[in-house]
């Protein structure tokens, strides 16, 4: 059906209402494969979710890049804080000596403080 700046490929199967499937299966191929597991542009994850009928267009695409990208510059100017700063000021989860981070591994996490 398409393909995103990424490099990931997006594939459509249609219904067939003979064996019982109403829906079409929709999936896509990243281009790492077995990486499943990354961002996918909101319009192509609309689209696999079945939110949207037609696969989004690359002028829609741009549009909305170009959007985004306003976005981000008027709220740097206005002095807005990125929610990743805002989290790094948050702080991790917190730790007790008596718990591992990892099975088997002693970590002295009062060193991170």
């Amino acid at each position: 059906m398409g393909e995103d700046k990424l490099g990931n490929k997006y594939f459509e199967i249609p219904a067939n209402p003979s064996i019982g499937k109403r829906r079409n299966s929709r999936y896509f191929e990243p281009k790492v494969k077995d990486r499943f597991d990354q961002d996918l542009p909101s319009e192509w994850e609309s689209w696999l979710r079945n939110r949207r009928e037609n696969p989004p267009t690359l002028e829609e695409i741009n549009r909305n890049h170009e959007i985004l990208e306003l976005t981000r510059k008027n709220a740097a100017e206005k002095g807005y804080i990125p929610k990743t700063a805002i989290q790094e000021k948050m702080g991790t989860f917190p730790r007790h000596e008596e718990y591992e981070l990892m099975p088997g591994e002693k970590e002295d996490w009062k060193k991170e403080k």
